[in-house]
């Protein structure tokens, strides 16, 4: 009885316990996200490359933000947010010379990085929906898609809830809408044979497309068949990119617009008939003379119609479907919209948001998880929330489901898929859009027992650096003539490094900011030349005078090197002698110790012989002599011989 007793008291008291006790670990961040408490279930902050922030967590949703139903989902949202000044945005997709193509955003990101040395992806996900069902343009973009200044399609996708999003080539702003394009192709020039747009020095308005104008300049792609050109100059070229597009819902196979680069390989002034254009060359036909003193063979150009308006001059574009936050405010919330099964239901969503300053913020939500795995997938209102409550004002979606995916650069220069993409692997998708920043060169190139060596190994591509400044457990070291020492450390311990930069081009300037690592000093005194020098120097051979410190026996060789020679000395002596070198030219002498995977070099020495002729080798070392070293080649003689000891 007293059994009995008990436990229905205990059912009483659980019975009486408010609903808000049992749910103590949910906050609120709006009527429609929730987040369990952090202390419960701490949630990913991590400050990576460029100042960017990457942050996942689990939260849950209200359905449509019906607040009537009250159906709560849970969630794993990804996020990377950017200051505006610190990162590019750039789109990019993995193509082949001709067409379209596909990748996962993996291989995009190395396909990018490849083509673009000097520039590194800190962050990306899936972006703009692509045509992957179609028998010809398979991966197409469906919206205008402009690539690092070159404008590869031109076209928007004819749905109403389609736009574009237009990126200028260093940040702090953006455009939205629906880009109008020129009625002509336009030829562009370069300048040294190169294919930076920095380096166009001319543009000329085409007249026509593989249908002669005879009064202009005509281009002729592959596919057209025999010609007359008779009367025009011919200037023919090979190409390295050509790539056709047409709307996204073509109700006819018709070319809306093309993409071309290439260079001028053959200039032609006699020529009556083309038999037709193969795959892999071009050839402008010009009845104006426009291009005589323009083109010649070895001229690089490009074949491009231009954007006009706020579009003009944007370097990338993204093309989206449904904007998803403006001012400030969700859209699509509720029933009213829930015959639009696209706005609706639920799926992985890949989102992009801005924050006021134009900030852009990257987000992927997980989706079509099993039960209880935190990956339900949510309604266009519900990502426009979560962007809202990531500060943006203006959010738009791009494509989602199995496509979506993200990826950040681990603090090992690793790239790693952050979310879970609903196929359980990347899917091959067609145009990603990635945060860039260029490579900034700062290098941690020494690090001994009480001091580190940060360095500036080599320029940026683009601009310059300024006000670099290292960060070393919160004090900051200026770095002057790309190189600052930081003395005085305590041997063995950890240090939280990082640094900061300005990035000056074209007049603006730009913020760079590191991602914060941990460094460790050595936990053993760090060898140390302590002399190297010349010492007597007869006619062939030079004793070098040198002294070593290696309190902990660290060295594993300490040699002279000089003419790809490496002649090992004694780490106990404190002269070497070397014979049998050439005479009447200068010769570099350096001395290198290597220890635990490192290597500490001396300065240069240099020194030109003039006096006496070869010995023709040999060694008359006596007892003293430690080592030999028979050289080959021109210097088979060189002989090293340890005179003497500490």
């Amino acid at each position: 009885m007293k059994k009995k007793s008990l436990l229905f008291f205990l059912l009483l008291v659980l019975t009486l316990i408010p609903s808000s006790v049992v749910r103590a670990n949910e906050v609120s961040l709006s009527p429609y996200v929730k987040v369990i408490s952090e202390p419960v279930v701490p949630y990913v902050k991590e400050t990576i490359d460029g100042g960017a922030v990457y942050t996942q967590r689990n939260l849950k949703t209200l359905f449509r933000g019906d607040l009537a139903d009250q159906k709560w989902q849970d969630q794993t949202v990804s996020t990377v947010s950017a200051d505006a000044s610190n990162v590019q945005v750039v789109t990019w997709q993995k193509t082949g010379t001709t067409g379209w193509g596909g990748a996962t955003l993996r291989e995009t990101i190395v396909d990018f990085e490849s083509k673009n040395p000097g520039y590194m992806v800190i962050a990306g996900v899936n972006g703009d929906f692509a045509d992957i069902g179609a028998t010809t343009m398979t991966y197409q973009s469906a919206n205008t898609f402009v690539r690092n200044g070159d404008i590869i399609k031109k076209d928007t996708a004819s749905s109403s809830n389609k736009g574009v999003l237009g990126f200028s080539e260093f940040g702090k702003g953006y455009v939205v809408g629906r880009p109008k394009a020129s009625d002509n192709i336009y030829l562009k020039i370069y300048q040294n044979q190169s294919y930076d747009n920095d380096d166009i020095i001319d543009e000329i308005k085409i007249d026509s497309i593989n249908s002669l104008d005879s009064e202009g300049i005509t281009l002729l792609y592959p596919g057209v068949g025999k010609i007359n050109v008779e009367g025009a100059t011919i200037y023919k070229g090979e190409y390295i990119e050509y790539k056709t597009s047409n709307d996204y819902y073509p109700t006819t196979n018709s070319i809306l617009g093309s993409f071309l680069k290439g260079q001028i390989v053959d200039v032609i002034t006699n020529l009556s008939m083309i038999d037709g254009v193969n795959e892999g060359e071009f050839y402008l036909a010009d009845y104006s003379g426009q291009l005589n003193s323009k083109l010649a063979v070895g001229t690089t150009l490009k074949c491009e119609y231009k954007l006009l308006g706020e579009f003009d001059g944007i370097y990338n574009t993204l093309g989206y479907t449904h904007k998803i936050l403006s001012d400030g405010v969700p859209m699509y919330q509720g029933k009213a919209y829930a015959s639009d099964t696209f706005v609706s239901s639920i799926h992985p969503r890949t989102v992009i948001g801005f924050k006021a300053d134009h900030s852009p913020v990257l987000m992927v939500i997980d989706g079509r998880g099993p039960v209880n795995s935190q990956r339900t997938g949510v309604t266009l209102f519900e990502a426009g929330e979560l962007l809202r409550l990531n500060d943006c004002v203006q959010g738009f979606n791009l494509d989602g489901g199995g496509s979506s995916t993200m990826i950040i650069r681990d603090e090992t220069g690793k790239l790693v898929v952050v979310n879970t993409p609903s196929d359980g692997h990347e899917r091959v998708v067609g145009i990603c859009v990635l945060f860039v920043i260029q490579k900034p060169n700062i290098e941690i190139t020494n690090i001994t027992d009480s001091s580190i060596t940060v360095e500036q190994t080599a320029p940026i591509v683009k601009g310059t650096l300024e006000n670099i400044e290292i960060r070393l457990d919160g004090q900051t070291y200026p770095m002057t003539n790309g190189k600052v020492v930081i003395s005085r450390l305590s041997k063995g311990t950890e240090y939280n490094f990082s640094y900061t930069y300005d990035l000056v081009y074209n007049g603006e300037r730009y913020n760079g900011l590191s991602r914060r690592v941990v460094i460790k000093t050595d936990e053993f005194t760090t060898p140390e030349i302590k002399k190297f020098a010349f010492g007597k120097v007869n006619n062939n051979e030079i004793t070098f005078d040198y002294r070593i410190n290696d309190v902990d026996n660290r060295i594993t060789r300490a040699y002279i090197e000089f003419n790809n020679f490496k002649v090992d000395v004694a780490v106990d002596e404190t002269q070497a002698k070397v014979t049998n070198l050439p005479l009447n030219e200068e010769i570099a002498f350096k001395l290198v110790l290597e220890y635990a995977d490192k290597t500490i070099v001396s300065d240069v020495l240099t020194k030109t012989l003039t006096g006496g002729g070869s010995s023709g080798g040999g060694c008359n070392a006596g007892a003293n002599a430690i080592s030999i070293f028979a050289g080959i080649g021109s210097l088979a003689g060189i002989i090293y011989i340890s005179l003497r000891r500490k």
